[in-house]
């Protein structure tokens, strides 16, 4: 239970920052690191789920990017968006 919790304070910790072409990219990627590590998951797959969402429909796979504000929600909002997908 620790380590959950443990894990979403270090998400409240990533911070982001807007690319050239408008998409948001992970500017901290020692917390990054250290979130997927406390969770135990795979540091790509946690970064995929702060930055996209991922539609799937008949099939067809499609990922939204998210603005930055959307990929500085809460924690909370980002553990329970992340159960989903995984």
């Amino acid at each position: 239970m620790f380590l959950a919790l443990s894990g979403i304070l270090a998400i409240g910790n990533i911070q982001f920052s807007r690319t050239d072409d408008d998409c948001v990219q992970v500017s901290t990627a020692t917390d990054l690191e250290n979130a997927s590590a406390l969770f135990g998951v795979e540091q790509e797959d946690l970064k995929s789920c702060l930055l996209y969402l991922r539609n799937q429909t008949r099939g067809e796979i499609v990922e939204v990017n998210y603005s930055e504000s959307q990929a500085e929600g809460d924690a909370i909002d980002f553990y329970t968006t992340y159960r989903v997908h995984v």
